[in-house]
């Protein structure tokens, strides 16, 4: 069984002591105290240079060429050097660089069997947020949040650029230029250019050999972690202690990660935090993996420099799973294209059929609206009708009344036409003079009799009947207009000018009416049924 690998970098001083390659011990500063004993795959003292150091990676790096995942990175509190392994300065580079230029040139010796397409990414996890480092400064600064996601393949970021090179003088302008302009760098008082930032350097390398059309797919991941550090001791404040604590917060995630694989419990907790999370293919998966532990050369670290120290025996005691190589053979090769054709065209499918649903959605709520009117048009339709309908019944209730109205009309005019016997008798006994005179008035209507004939009486003259008081009493059987005189004339007229009308409907048509002599014993009588009559009248109008 595989384990991680541990390289110890430490100066040796009165607390650090270097016995041997593989051996450290550390002793707490003081008279009589007994130091303790580590061993580790290689121990770094002051007198090891970049170059020595790198000598034992190189091998990993061409693992990575060959197929294999590779994890480098380096661990320790803030100002223990870890940056300086990593990366160094421009005339004395580190472990990064040099594993680049000897990617490339170990690409170089295989050209005439493979053919290598090399790209990188560049990630920092500040905060608890990965960032990528390789865009632009503006586009850095407004970039959106970046998540993790995982699938059959490993952990990956969507949307990370990716960037193609061919040498490592490409790689060194894009990390420089680029990718370390964007990353977070604070001070502290432990350290006056503090990493306030995990960063992650991707590198894929994917070689196909021309014979045989196999291709091989290798990653090698380079990371610089962010140093643990003590509050108390670098007085971080405000935006530096917030980044002090996520720091500490994942560097603990990781030491969980170390101690359940150390004590293979069933459940790892990768994601606990973002780093933890985006290394776990190389903690825990197939890859061949190396960690620095730097350590820090101040007596007053001691106590940080054996957290350190105790980590990274932690570490080197896990045991990992069998490094497997990614090979995909012509036939596989040839499988995965046309799977992932196939992938793509269903793809298209789905968007096509997400098309057409939306558009159908679009249509529904498109139909739902018309039927909405539809119903609001037929409920007024309805209304209308019901309207038509009350109409309808009320015209024929006013139809039915007014057919009522005009047999009652008819009957009245019927009985209006007919004389009572009274008239008849009074007819019968009007005096010839009487009905001579009678004979000339307007607006008359006769009626012939078997037993006497009848004048033709106006409704002026049934008026003049109907009053007593327009007929001077006496014995005189003439009540001419002609014997009066002028004073008593008009006054007969203004009487006859106040006294009411008959109605509307009875003016058009005269009723016969015998001219009775005003001075008989029958004139009250005659004068009530006359009155009678009008009232009868008025009514059924």
């Amino acid at each position: 069984m595989r384990r991680f690998k541990i390289y110890v970098l430490a100066f040796v001083c009165s607390a650090v002591e270097c016995p041997g390659e593989n051996e450290l011990r550390i002793r707490l500063p003081g008279v009589g105290s007994l130091p303790k004993k580590f061993q580790f795959d290689r121990v770094f003292d002051e007198n090891s240079d970049q170059a020595t150091t790198f000598e034992d990676v190189a091998p990993l790096v061409k693992s990575s060429v060959d197929g294999y995942n590779v994890c480098i990175f380096a661990y320790g509190q803030t100002g223990s050097g870890k940056t300086f392994t990593m990366e160094g300065p421009a005339n004395n580079r580190g472990v990064n660089f040099r594993a680049l230029d000897e990617l490339f040139r170990t690409i170089a010796q295989r050209e005439e069997e493979f053919d290598y397409r090399v790209s990188i990414s560049v990630v920092e996890i500040y905060n608890e947020m990965p960032r990528d480092l390789l865009m632009a400064p503006e586009e850095y600064r407004q970039q959106k949040k970046m998540e993790i996601r995982q699938n059959a393949s490993g952990v990956y970021i969507p949307d990370l650029t990716e960037v193609t090179v061919t040498d490592s003088a490409q790689v060194v302008d894009l990390v420089f230029n680029r990718a370390y302009v964007n990353r977070q760098v604070g001070s502290t008082n432990t350290n006056e250019h503090s990493s306030r930032s995990h960063c992650l350097l991707f590198v894929n390398v994917v070689g196909i050999r021309r014979a045989s059309l196999e291709k091989t797919i290798g990653k090698l991941i380079l990371i610089d972690l962010a140093g643990s550090e003590r509050i108390e001791k670098s007085k971080a404040e405000g935006d530096r202690l917030k980044e002090a604590q996520h720091i500490n917060k994942s560097l603990s995630a990781l030491g969980n990660v170390i101690a359940a694989l150390q004590s293979k419990t069933p459940h790892i907790p990768y994601r606990d935090s973002k780093l933890t999370y985006l290394l776990q293919d190389c903690l825990g998966g197939s890859s061949k993996c190396l960690m620095f532990c730097q350590i820090s050369p101040s007596e007053d670290d001691y106590q940080e420099s054996l957290c350190s120290l105790q980590f990274a025996q932690r570490v080197g005691s896990v045991m990992l799973g069998a490094a497997k190589k990614t090979v995909e053979n012509a036939d596989a090769l040839k499988f995965k294209q046309i799977a992932t054709r196939a992938i793509e065209e269903a793809r298209t499918r789905e968007d096509a059929v997400g098309e057409l649903q939306e558009k159908v959605a679009s249509l529904e709520d498109a139909v739902k609206g018309k039927m909405d009117i539809i119903g609001r048009l037929q409920k007024k339709l309805q209304e209308k009708e019901k309207e038509l309908t009350e109409s309808k019944e009320e015209k024929n209730e006013l139809q039915a009344q007014l057919k009522s109205k005009e047999r009652l009309m008819q009957e009245v005019q019927k009985q209006a036409r007919q004389p009572t016997p009274f008239l008849q008798a009074a007819m019968m006994q009007q005096p010839p003079t009487t009905r001579s005179r009678a004979a000339g008035a307007s607006s008359t209507a006769t009626f012939s009799s078997s037993a006497a004939p009848l004048a033709p009486v106006t409704f002026s003259a049934l008026s003049e009947c109907s009053n007593p008081a327009s007929t001077p009493r006496g014995d005189r059987a003439d009540t001419d207009s002609e014997n009066l005189s002028p004073e008593s004339r008009s006054a007969r007229y203004k009487r006859k000018a106040a006294e009411p009308s008959l109605p509307a409907f009875a003016s058009s048509f005269s009723l016969p009416v015998a001219a009775a002599d005003e001075d008989t014993a029958e004139q009250p009588a005659k004068s009530a049924r006359i009155r009678k009559l009008r009232m009868n009248a008025r009514t059924n109008e």
